[in-house]
């Protein structure tokens, strides 16, 4: 499946999403939130979101990452991979990281 702002990543276990902007603002939060849930509804196993292509995450950003970590519940891992410095930073500095296994 292919969306605006993603696309679903075949194989493996459980799903991959690769983010397909470089911006997680708060002009596409919402959007990128309830696409992402839209898919992880139906799927099962772990999540890993690939961040490659994303260079900034503003408050909103990290607001729709932290929505679909509270929607997935504990039993569910999820997992954020090929983020940029600047990401790992912030997630470090908001004390996010652990919630996303990077």
């Amino acid at each position: 499946m292919t969306h605006q702002l993603f696309s679903v990543v075949p194989g493996g276990n459980g799903t991959t999403l690769k983010i397909r902007v470089d911006r997680v603002d708060m002009s596409i939060a919402d959007e990128l939130k309830d696409g992402i849930w839209s898919v992880l509804q139906t799927s099962k196993g772990p999540v890993t979101i690939d961040m490659e292509a994303v260079s900034f995450v503003d408050s909103s950003g990290l607001g729709a990452l932290v929505s679909v970590r509270k929607k997935l519940g504990e039993a569910r891992e999820l997992r954020l991979k090929n983020n940029s410095d600047f990401l790992d930073n912030v997630l470090k500095m908001t004390k996010l990281a652990p919630l996303f296994q990077t």
